[in-house]
């Protein structure tokens, strides 16, 4: 197949295309380049659906890789986990990181018409019902446009969790802090509960780029001065780079791969997330 004949909706904004192929598709504006205002409000479910059919790459954190050049496409597949929630520790509580009894890892598949097929576990009320929880991960599946439909690499949704309650004074010094360490601009904050915020960003990093995000946000928390001062969870950021780890402990290249709760999973966590504020 041409490359040219493909469904401009499978590849609105890839990278790295000659000019002669950018001009034929056109820059399709998204909405969150009108601002930020009629997300407020939001639900996780519905941002994450919008954000997983019209991202697009970061502008300066993006490189396509040297295999596959200039035939990079838009995300082909994305990854949910529904899971069983843990209660918050209490004081002086240790217990093991990570979910509950219930680990299940769902994938969908955006088709050349750009509507995601399959099971959609976000819309699926009797997860809800049944107290589970489904979590939207960073990585997703670029499309191999040499071979439409085939893998072409992964990147990441920029993504954290924040242990702070979501006050005015906290959402505006977290926006704050964020544009300051992690050089982001285009990024929406999420109230989880009365005690956390999430933050994610509709533009796909490379994985490098991914990890240095992270490391930079653990420049909020200030233990030297109070070890309560903390911004950046720092247990889910570890835990952000250890994921599909096998039985064994082995490292994979899987193994990166921030997750964040989309719906509600009463009566653990009662609120699906919300969107409060933006950083643009």
């Amino acid at each position: 197949m041409n490359r040219l004949d493909i469904n401009p909706g499978w590849h609105r904004f890839p990278v790295g295309l000659p000019e002669k192929v950018k001009q034929e598709i056109g820059f399709v504006r998204r909405e969150w380049d009108l601002g930020s205002e009629r997300y407020i409000g939001m639900p996780f479910s519905r941002l994450a659906y919008e954000l997983i059919l019209a991202s697009r790459f970061h502008p300066m954190m993006f490189e396509p890789e040297t295999w596959i050049g200039n035939y990079h496409g838009g995300i082909f597949q994305v990854m949910f986990k529904i899971f069983s929630p843990n209660p918050h520790e209490v004081p002086g509580q240790i217990r093991k990181t990570g979910s509950g009894k219930t680990d299940d890892w769902i994938s969908g598949f955006i088709t050349p018409d750009n509507v995601l097929v399959g099971y959609n576990p976000m819309f699926d009320t009797e997860l809800t019902n049944s107290g589970l929880a489904v979590g939207l991960c960073s990585r997703v599946v670029l499309n191999n446009l040499t071979n439409p439909g085939s893998d072409g690499g992964n990147v990441h949704f920029p993504m954290f969790d924040i242990t702070k309650p979501p006050t005015p004074k906290n959402i505006e010094h977290l926006i704050s802090e964020i544009r300051r360490r992690c050089k982001l601009e285009k990024f929406f904050v999420l109230r989880s509960s009365d005690h956390g915020m999430m933050v994610i960003g509709p533009e796909l990093v490379r994985e490098d780029h991914l990890l240095v995000i992270w490391n930079a946000a653990e420049g909020m928390n200030h233990f030297e001065v109070d070890g309560n001062d903390v911004w950046f969870d720092s247990r889910w950021h570890a835990r952000s780079q250890q994921n599909s780890w096998g039985e064994a402990g082995l490292p994979n290249r899987y193994q990166v791969c921030g997750i964040l709760r989309v719906t509600a999973a009463p009566p653990l966590k009662p609120e699906e997330p919300v969107v409060v504020a933006a950083g643009f």
